[in-house]
């Protein structure tokens, strides 16, 4: 599956935005235990503006391809 996220939207944004977690208390909670990576990269900031596509993963087997929107 794909999603297309706007500029400026955070890490959490893009989660939940997605699906890929239910609440942002659960989309906290993911990052907090280190669950949550792009391209293999950990992220560990819940509020810092999302940056770049890739495949974002959450847990073990949640995945989903993203990149932003363009114009």
């Amino acid at each position: 599956p794909e999603f297309t996220f706007q500029p400026g939207q955070t890490v959490l944004d893009v989660l939940l935005g997605s699906g890929l977690v239910p609440s942002r208390s659960e989309g906290r909670r993911m990052i907090g235990q280190n669950g949550v990576r792009l391209d293999g990269v950990t992220l560990t900031k819940p509020d810092l503006p999302f940056s770049g596509s890739g495949v974002l993963q959450v847990g073990k087997r949640r995945f989903m391809r993203v990149h932003e929107q363009k114009g």
